[in-house]
């Protein structure tokens, strides 16, 4: 992980954009751990979602399109 709570980003590929997984208790995030710990953020639109989990917050990773509307509208999204 690095200072910023970066944990990986992934290169998405239904829509082709790159979505990070950050740990909003790393001591440099600037992302709020109110909905949750864990962000998906689409690095594209700038589109994010807080989780309660880990578990949960990856397989967000997977589906930028569920919690990005700008990927959801996106004609390669489906």
């Amino acid at each position: 992980m690095t200072e910023d709570g970066i944990v990986y980003i992934r290169k998405n590929r239904r829509t082709g954009t790159r979505v990070a997984l950050i740990d909003t208790s790393a001591p440099e995030c600037v992302f709020d751990s109110a909905g949750g710990r864990w962000v998906t953020l689409c690095t594209v639109h700038g589109s994010l979602c807080n989780h309660r989990t880990r578990k949960t917050a990856e397989s967000f990773v997977a589906y930028p399109e569920s919690f990005c509307e700008q990927c959801a509208g996106d004609e390669h999204a489906l």
